[in-house]
């Protein structure tokens, strides 16, 4: 999937719904009294909108110039964008469709990252597209390593004490069967 920028509208509707189908679900399990990082905030509008749910919203992104696009377009009082965490902990961490853009070994050092900037009891955010048979040459370019539901559970239990990984069928997530998912949507608790 491309980036999503709700600027350009030549990026398809379908998945920017996909993703913020992402963003609704996890606004119904934050609280408002909550601090919320999200690592590989692309153009902030995930932020902007989960920002809505919290007490304090720190939007993280590599790519300078996407960076700078989202905090000259997202301003809000309790949303802050950087290149690292400001923070040493939050209470709950988000991380959509970051994983799959590097090497296994990296996205284990990506999952030890995600895990030690939470809070005790803290929960993680982690989705990834369900890796298929016969991917584009444009997925294979983007996409380094795609994870099996088994390779992401096992990665995620290496650090998360609970994991519950959802898939994702359209805007729907839930149970559904996980070799028809177009996404899995995992739910990483940390004790």
């Amino acid at each position: 999937m491309k980036r999503v920028d709700i600027d350009d509208m030549d990026f398809a509707m379908e998945d920017f719904l996909y993703h913020l189908a992402r963003y609704k679900y996890i606004s119904r399990l934050v609280r408002k009294d909550w601090s919320i990082l999200e690592v590989g905030c692309g153009t902030g509008y995930g932020s902007n909108f989960l920002s809505d749910f919290c007490s304090s919203m720190n939007a993280c992104e590599l790519d300078k110039e996407v960076l700078d696009k989202a905090k000259s377009r997202f301003k809000k009082q309790n949303l802050v964008y950087s290149y690292e965490p400001v923070k040493s902990e939050y209470d709950s961490v988000v991380c959509l469709e970051v994983i799959e853009h590097m090497t296994k070994k990296e996205g284990e050092a990506l999952v030890e990252f995600l895990h030690g900037k939470l809070r005790n009891k803290g929960v993680a955010f982690i989705s990834t597209p369900r890796k298929i048979d016969n991917p584009s040459e444009n997925r294979k370019k983007y996409h380094i390593h795609e994870y099996t539901y088994e390779e992401l559970i096992e990665t995620l239990e290496q650090k998360f004490d609970n994991v519950l990984v959802l898939s994702q069928i359209d805007e729907l997530i839930g149970t559904q069967n996980k070799n028809t998912a177009w996404n899995y949507f995992a739910i990483c608790f940390k004790s």
